[in-house]
C-alpha cells in the first residue's frame, strides 16, 4: 500500500513538472497579426537587407529596386506606428537614422 502511494506521489510531481515546463516554454502565445492594435511598441526596428545576388559582385536592379520598396514601407509603417529609430542592415554594414528627422 505505502509502495503505491509513494508511486502515485512520484508520478503527480512528475507530472506537474511536465506541466510547468510545457506552460513556460512550450506554449507560445500566437503573435497578432501586423496592423492589430498594442500595448507596447519597439522604440527600434531593424531591417536586414538581403538579396540572393549578393554571391554576385554587382545586384541586379530589380533586386535593388525590391530593397528600396521593401525600404519604403518599411519607413511609412514605422511612422505610422510611432517606431522612433529604424536600422537598414545591407552587406556593407548598419545605417542608422532617426525618422522624426526624415
Amino acid at each position: 500500500m505505502v509502495a503505491m502511494m509513494f508511486e502515485f506521489l512520484l508520478h503527480l510531481i512528475h507530472w506537474t513538472r511536465l506541466s510547468l515546463i510545457y506552460l513556460t516554454f512550450i506554449r507560445r502565445p500566437v503573435p497578432l497579426p501586423l496592423l492589430a492594435p498594442r500595448d507596447k511598441l519597439p522604440r527600434h526596428l531593424a531591417l536586414l537587407l538581403i538579396s540572393q545576388d549578393e554571391e554576385e559582385e554587382n545586384v541586379s536592379e530589380g533586386a535593388i529596386q525590391a530593397m528600396l520598396e521593401s525600404v519604403r514601407r518599411t519607413i511609412r509603417w514605422c511612422t505610422a506606428t510611432g517606431i522612433e529609430n529604424l536600422t537598414v542592415y545591407d552587406r556593407q554594414g548598419p545605417c542608422r537614422w532617426p525618422l522624426s528627422q526624415n
